[in-house]
C-alpha cells in the first residue's frame, strides 16, 4: 500500500477541507478504489509505472472527481437561488419584510397543460392586502410572448370565498429566458373588511385551458403603523378607511398674477396623478368630493419617457359592487407640455355610474401604468 501514500495524503488533505456527505464520501472512495486498486496493478506493465506517473494518475482522477463534486455544488447554489421569494426578489421593502417576517404563506399550487404550465408560489395576506406570486412558463415558439399576453390582456380573476372578485393589480414582475417565463407579483387592496379566514380563487384567463387555483389563508392580524399609507396632506373622505385610497400629494405652480400656489393630484408621484384642487401657497383649501353619476373636468399629469404620442385610457372598478366602467376611452397625450413640471398631461372628463372605493388602472401605450384608488360617494 506504499505506493498509495501520496493519494491517501491527498485524500486527507481533502478529507480536512471539505465537509463531505458521507454517502458521496463512500461513492468517491468505492471509485478510487475500484480505479487504483486490485486490478490496477496486476497489470506488470501498470506496476513498472514511475512513482511520479502513479501520482499523475491519481492527480487526474481527484480533478475529475472534484470537478464534478464542485458543478454538483454549484448547480444545488444556483437552484437554491431560483427557488427563492419572489416576494423577496420582486417586491418592495414591505414585501421583504413579510419574508423576513415569517408572514408569508407558501401556497406551491401548479396546473400545466401542453402550451403553459403556471405555478402559484407564495400568499400574504392582512387587513390592507391580499398578494399572490405566480410563475408562468411558455412552452413552444407560438407561445412566447408573455409579457403581451399578460400586461395586455390583464388576465388574472380573483375570488374571495366564491362570491366576490376582483381585477387584482398587475405588480412587478420579471421576463427571463428570452420571455418565456414570467415570474410577478398580483395583489388586491382594501381587505379590511374580509374575514379572518378566506378562500382564495385564482384564474389566468387567455392562458392555456385558464389556469384556476384554489387555496385557504388566514389574515395576518400583526400591523405595524410605519408599513401603512402614509397620511395625507389634507383630510380627505370620511366615508372609507383612508389606508384604503391613495395618496394625495401637491406640486407647486405659479398663477397669472405671479402669485404662488399648490396643486392638488391624487396617484402615484411622479409618475401618474390627477388633479382634484388648487389653491394659494398658504390657504386653507376644501376638495370637493367626487359623487356618482355628476360628470367633472380632470386634468391628468403624467411623468415618463417615451411618452410622445403614446395613448393613454382609464378602467375603473367599483371594488365593494363589482362593478367596471371605461372611465376615460383611450386617447392621445400631449407630450412636452412641461406643464408644472410633467412629461405629458391630458384633459378629461370623468364620471363615476356607482358610489363606492374605485380603483382606477390606469393604461399608457395599452400597458398597465399605475392604480390609483379613489372615493366616490
Amino acid at each position: 500500500m506504499k505506493k498509495h501514500s501520496n493519494l491517501d495524503r491527498s485524500l486527507a488533505r481533502m478529507d480536512e477541507n471539505m465537509e463531505w456527505d458521507p454517502r458521496r464520501k463512500q461513492r468517491v472512495e468505492r471509485l478510487i478504489k475500484n480505479q487504483l486498486h486490485e486490478p490496477y496493478f496486476k497489470d506488470k506493465s501498470i506496476r513498472s509505472f514511475h512513482p511520479k506517473s502513479l501520482v499523475s494518475v491519481s492527480t487526474i482522477i481527484l480533478f475529475g472527481i472534484l470537478t464534478i463534486l464542485f458543478s454538483n455544488l454549484l448547480s444545488g447554489s444556483f437552484q437554491q437561488e431560483r427557488s427563492g421569494s419572489i416576494f423577496q426578489e420582486l417586491g418592495n421593502d414591505s414585501f421583504k419584510q413579510y419574508v423576513e417576517d415569517g408572514n408569508v404563506r407558501e401556497v406551491d399550487l401548479t396546473f400545466e397543460d401542453e402550451r403553459y404550465k403556471t405555478t402559484i408560489s407564495e400568499a400574504y395576506y392582512n387587513h390592507t392586502q391580499l398578494a399572490i406570486s405566480y410563475r408562468i412558463e411558455a412552452f413552444g415558439k407560438e407561445n412566447q410572448d408573455l409579457e403581451s399576453l399578460i400586461l395586455n390582456k390583464s388576465p388574472f380573476r380573483m375570488f374571495i370565498d366564491g362570491q366576490k372578485w376582483f381585477l387584482p393589480t398587475i405588480g412587478p414582475y420579471n421576463l427571463q429566458e428570452d420571455g418565456k417565463v414570467l415570474e410577478g407579483i398580483l395583489s388586491v387592496e382594501g381587505t379590511n373588511d374580509f374575514q379572518d379566514s378566506i378562500s382564495v380563487g385564482i384564474e389566468f384567463k387567455e392562458i392555456g385551458e385558464n389556469h384556476s387555483f384554489l387555496f385557504d389563508i388566514e389574515k395576518i392580524n400583526s400591523y405595524n403603523e410605519s408599513n401603512a399609507t402614509p397620511k395625507n396632506v389634507l383630510k380627505k373622505f370620511t366615508n372609507t378607511d383612508e389606508s384604503l385610497l391613495t395618496d394625495i400629494f401637491t406640486i407647486p405652480v405659479e398663477f397669472n398674477d405671479g402669485g404662488m400656489g399648490r396643486y392638488f393630484l391624487i396617484g402615484e408621484k411622479e409618475k401618474v396623478a390627477f388633479q382634484i384642487a388648487s389653491g394659494l401657497e398658504d390657504e386653507s383649501v376644501t376638495i370637493d368630493q367626487i359623487r356618482a353619476n355628476e360628470p367633472n373636468k380632470y386634468m391628468w399629469y403624467v411623468w415618463g419617457e417615451n411618452l410622445a404620442n403614446a395613448s393613454f385610457e382609464v378602467i375603473g372598478t367599483n371594488i365593494n359592487k363589482n362593478h367596471q366602467s371605461h372611465v376615460i376611452e383611450e386617447r392621445t397625450l400631449t407630450f412636452g407640455t412641461g406643464m408644472n413640471g410633467s412629461d405629458a398631461t391630458i384633459p378629461t372628463t370623468m364620471s363615476f355610474p356607482t358610489s363606492g372605493v374605485w380603483k382606477l388602472d390606469v393604461y399608457v401605450d395599452s400597458m398597465l401604468y399605475s392604480s390609483i384608488f379613489i372615493e366616490v360617494l
